[in-house]
């Protein structure tokens, strides 16, 4: 659980059931030093595990979690280095396709959804490389208007593609409350 703040970091809890009951691991949990923004996890069939967050000093930071899942053992790759908003990354998404790992993330520009990107390794473990913005025919380059939040496999019996993004559409954030939001559904064909 990710707690934000001026120094955000995460709180690490574990139960036997997703419905709990939840025991605290840690508060205040800063991966090897870094304070963290979006975030997100994913497990290779081995059984090893990834964390991949935007970190401070803004970058995509990659690390390995520990056996247990609940602490980094070690930081595996960095992507994005040395931008700044809105071109520094954020809203990070993971998936994997056939052989390849995917890294979708958004610019940070607070609640004005921006120019995403699509980034592709062979390994989480290894750099990412950018294939550029996933939102084709988007003339306003602004992710038609909404963040990259999660992905879903889709069976093919339901989608042509093997994967739905999902993300946030926030309405108009200054003159509503941000907790009013649309999600939608973008197949993903890369």
């Amino acid at each position: 659980m990710k707690i934000s703040g001026p120094e955000s970091c995460f709180a690490v809890l574990q139960a036997d059931r997703l419905q709990g009951p939840y025991e605290t691991v840690q508060e205040d949990y800063y991966p090897l030093g870094n304070s963290v923004g979006d975030f997100d996890l994913v497990a290779n069939a081995d059984g090893k595990a990834y964390l991949y967050a935007d970190t401070s000093p803004k970058r995509v930071a990659g690390f390995e979690l520990s056996e247990d899942y609940c602490t980094v053992a070690r930081e595996v790759t960095s992507q994005y280095e040395g931008l700044f908003p809105p071109f520094c990354r954020e809203g990070v998404t993971l998936f994997s396709r056939g052989d390849k790992k995917h890294l979708l993330t958004s610019g940070t520009t607070g609640y004005t959804p921006n120019q995403s990107d699509v980034a592709v390794s062979a390994s989480w473990t290894k750099p990412f490389v950018s294939l550029g913005d996933p939102h084709v025919d988007d003339d306003t380059m602004s992710s038609f208007n909404n963040q990259v939040s999660q992905s879903f496999p889709c069976p093919a019996r339901i989608c042509t593609l093997p994967w739905l993004i999902a993300g946030c559409r926030i309405i108009c954030w200054m003159a509503v409350p941000p907790t009013l939001y649309a999600a939608w559904w973008l197949p993903v064909s890369a």
